[in-house]
């Protein structure tokens, strides 16, 4: 076929060949890349991925977290009341209990203050006041470092996986 259009058989094998070569290593970078992180290599997304969430997990967690995962847990209701206001909850947490016991007095008026069962709730008490609002800020603060985590970890993987390396 190459003499009918005037060409030279081999020079179009060669060519042919050596496209046939730079596909397939194209085919290959696409089908299996190998992303670099960290001084390590993953040829899996979801490895490179799992890789970047640990990374930054442990880079963003700390001391913080640990006191607000107390003061989150702390303010668990979990504990019986001595004494049950008609309306009220059965239970109270450590926490309230324990600062009850401090005897910080009471505000002039209720103030709201939100309980895991009643977000429309209002105590005058200065204990239950701290004690009800100590969750609330605490589980903000690990809600704001996770999604701290989760968006470092999209920009770092969408920055390696974007170069294909």
């Amino acid at each position: 076929m190459a003499e009918f259009s005037g060409g030279n058989f081999w020079n179009g094998a060669a060519q042919a060949g050596i496209i046939a070569g730079f596909n397939h290593a194209a085919h290959r970078l696409l089908d299996n890349p190998e992303y670099d992180f960290n001084g390590n290599t993953y040829t899996s997304k979801a490895e490179l991925y799992a890789a970047i969430l640990a990374d930054q997990s442990m880079e963003q967690f700390g001391i913080k977290d640990i006191i607000a995962l107390g003061g989150t847990v702390s303010g668990m209701e979990l504990v019986d009341k001595r004494f049950v206001a008609k309306g009220a909850s059965s239970k109270t947490s450590i926490l309230s209990e324990n600062l009850r016991k401090v005897g910080l007095g009471s505000f002039k008026k209720a103030k709201w203050a939100p309980t895991l069962n009643n977000v429309l709730s209002k105590t005058a008490s200065k204990a239950a006041f701290i004690a009800r609002w100590i969750p609330w800020i605490s589980t903000a603060m690990l809600a704001y470092d996770t999604g701290m985590i989760l968006y470092n970890t999209q920009l770092i993987y969408n920055k390696i996986t974007a170069n294909g390396r």
